[in-house]
């Protein structure tokens, strides 16, 4: 904090990358007075802790410590989905979930064309298929949900969030809108930098997208962008790399 950093983010479990055994992906790292603290401490300086969870029980003991956003997250019970929506440890008295289908994809592609060791790909699919069901019961249940992909991990590139997007709408009851709705205003809510960013309205920062169609109809419409301005400036859009053999290998999901 003394450093300006603008969030803390903790590990309550473990993850996939760095797993040397099937389960350890979900195994508590940390204890609930260890999280207690450091929320506490976060708190009584107005900043919010995010935590990487990546189990259900991981879950629990996170937002019973106070983590104001989950990153990732598992499948949920009654309990959990309670402290989601009235999380009295929370710095704004409730917590958010931020599922990233993309990061944990691996576990649905073929291993023998990724290349994947068992024990990753085992993990991986764990994962992928707890946080599906959490994020399920989440747009339920009415917990505010938050948008990210983990960019940088393997098989999720800078380039093409819009699949995060797509992976929403295509495995839940999410709509197009709904999608967007998420990744723009509820991201800015729950960055609390929604005066200025997340919707267009007059008085806000003109940080704008255009595209090529309308995403509303066919979310995957994100990827065609014809135009950016930033703080009402034309922003001149310049040539990707892209990596062509993993884009056909994520195309196929």
């Amino acid at each position: 904090m003394k450093q300006g950093v603008d969030w803390i983010k903790i590990c309550v479990t473990g993850g996939v990358t760095d797993a040397r055994r099937i389960g350890e992906a979900g195994a508590l790292q940390l204890t609930l007075p260890e999280i207690e603290a450091i929320c506490d401490e976060t708190h009584k300086n107005g900043m919010m802790v995010a935590a990487h969870v990546e189990s259900t029980e991981g879950v629990r003991i996170a937002l019973q410590g106070g983590v104001d956003t989950i990153e990732h997250g598992a499948h949920m019970d009654e309990e959990i989905i309670e402290l989601f929506k009235h999380n009295p440890r929370a710095l704004r008295g409730y917590s958010t979930l931020t599922p990233t289908f993309q990061a944990a994809v691996a576990g649905l592609m073929d291993p023998q064309k990724t290349k994947i060791d068992p024990i990753t790909y085992a993990n991986s699919r764990a994962v992928y298929e707890s946080m599906l069901a959490g994020c399920r019961q989440a747009l339920i249940s009415g917990i505010k949900l938050g948008m990210g992909n983990d960019a940088s991990m393997a098989y999720v590139t800078h380039y093409d969030f819009w699949r995060e997007l797509h992976h929403l709408v295509k495995l839940t009851e999410a709509s197009p809108l709904q999608a967007l709705n998420i990744v723009t205003k509820n991201n800015a809510e729950i960055l609390g930098i929604d005066e200025h960013y997340g919707t267009v309205e007059v008085g806000k920062m003109a940080d704008l997208l255009l595209l090529k169609e309308d995403p509303t109809k066919d979310v995957r419409s994100v990827k065609e962008v014809a135009m950016v301005f930033k703080h009402g400036q034309q922003v001149n859009l310049k040539p990707i790399k892209r990596y062509p053999g993993l884009d056909h290998l994520l195309d196929q999901l």
